[in-house]
């Protein structure tokens, strides 16, 4: 999941796999990545929700005036 502004500015991404456990796939050096896992792979509730806080953080460190959207 990426998500980005009009300013080409962007969160953290987040990197979903199948399954029960995170699988080594060369992205150690990708240290700025959220991480998680789903039964399928897919955005699933709880996953959503944890972007959610990635994306609040993101908008307090960027001093962005809540509600972001009206």
């Amino acid at each position: 999941m990426v998500s980005f502004n009009a300013f080409s500015e962007y969160p953290a991404p987040m990197i979903i796999f199948p399954g029960e456990c995170i699988r080594n796939v060369g992205l150690a050096g990708f240290s700025e990545a959220v991480y998680t896992t789903t039964a399928n792979g897919w955005m699933n509730r709880s996953a959503f929700l944890e972007y959610i806080k990635v994306i609040d953080r993101f908008v307090i460190d960027k001093n962005i005036q809540k509600p972001v959207f009206s």
